[in-house]
């Protein structure tokens, strides 16, 4: 396993701001070296420290509708803010938590009380498959 800490440091640089790029070229150049069944993972305290403000973001909009939703009208409240960037960095992890591992994440709480360990099974999971 490769652990790519302190990936969130990628939105500081002049370059292309995903880091899941950062993750394929490090997949990329050690498959090009001949490892094989590795994974690379990269890992931020700012995903953290970000659901925790969005969490009380919401908890002043509090509303009974699923989460990918108050944070798609969260973001439109908040345009022009910086805030903004900050719930759609936490949409977007919710979104490749959904697309890129099937799991449906219904609660901020849910999202900020993922554990990293339970993350990296459904990964490993998924390369098994």
């Amino acid at each position: 396993m490769i652990a790519v800490n302190r990936v969130d440091e990628i939105f500081d640089s002049e370059e292309s701001k995903s880091y899941v790029r950062v993750e394929d070229y490090i997949h990329y150049r050690l498959t090009a070296l001949g490892y094989e069944k590795f994974l690379v993972v990269g890992v931020s305290a700012i995903q953290a420290v970000y659901c925790d403000i969005v969490a009380k973001l919401l908890a002043q909009d509090s509303a009974d509708v699923p989460l990918e939703e108050q944070l798609d009208k969260l973001s439109i409240k908040l345009r022009g803010t910086d805030k903004v960037a900050v719930v759609i960095f936490v949409r977007n992890i919710l979104s490749d938590f959904k697309y890129f591992h099937g799991m449906k994440i219904d609660d901020i709480k849910d999202l900020q009380k993922i554990n990293r360990t339970d993350y990296l099974k459904c990964l490993i999971q998924n390369l098994k498959d």
